[in-house]
């Protein structure tokens, strides 16, 4: 046997050399030996791609699962932390892409929630954390409100030619849907605030007659109030 100390001076920073060994047996004859060596030292941070493209989770995603995915180093084992059970692993593929399953139990409802990520690579190196990547779970999305209609649900002649605007409330930024006009169905959004304003015109009321109004929003997350 012979051993050899190599230090990193030695060595190619991340790249491949060969090392190469003659044994002179005799003056005539000689052995020769080549070895490929590859100095891996460095493995960049993972990343996690946005939840169900928009860092959200509704009540149905919630109940089904879906799969969270994201990129690094190829064969890289990626760590993900940040679920309401245990770590998750998944291993990167030749397109530096990774995917890992998510069931219900694994996040907080009615929460915010933040993931990281970090990676080890096929020579070992472990990688620093990824960036934060924060989402929603939002399983409940209220029935909207809608306002007394010219303080007294009666539209008189001049309110009826001169229009009105027709108020409520609803979840922050849901998208809300009102039917029953004469004219057809109005999409407004809801503010800020938890306020919401619809334009009314003569066209959009049936004349010397009762209009019954409803209204159902649809939240950030996509779930959609009864």
């Amino acid at each position: 046997d012979w051993t050899m100390a190599i230090v990193s001076a030695d060595l190619i920073e991340d790249g491949t050399q060969q090392l190469g060994a003659n044994q002179e047996i005799s003056p005539d004859i000689s052995a020769v030996v080549a070895k490929l060596l590859t100095l891996d030292s460095t493995v960049a941070v993972p990343t996690i791609d946005n939840v169900l493209g928009n860092n959200w989770v509704n009540f149905s995603q919630y109940i089904a699962g879906f799969n969270l995915t994201g990129t690094g180093k190829p064969g890289a084992t990626v760590t993900i932390t940040g679920f309401e059970t245990s770590n998750k692993t998944a291993v990167v593929d030749v397109d530096n892409n990774w995917i890992t399953n998510v069931i219900f139990s694994d996040l907080d409802p009615n929460a915010s929630m933040t993931l990281t990520a970090t990676q080890t690579d096929v020579a070992g190196n472990v990688s620093g954390s990824s960036g934060d990547k924060i989402f929603n779970v939002d399983l409940i999305v209220l029935s909207p409100t809608i306002d007394v209609v010219s303080t007294d649900n009666l539209v008189n002649l001049a309110e009826y030619n001169a229009g009105f605007n027709l108020t409520g409330t609803g979840e922050f930024l849901a998208t809300l849907v009102i039917t029953g006009f004469e004219s057809g169905v109005k999409v407004v959004s809801v503010d800020g605030s938890g306020d919401w304003t619809c334009a009314i015109t003569s066209a959009d009321l049936y004349a010397n007659a009762v209009t019954e109004l409803f209204a159902v929003q649809t939240d950030q997350a996509g779930n959609t109030s009864s």
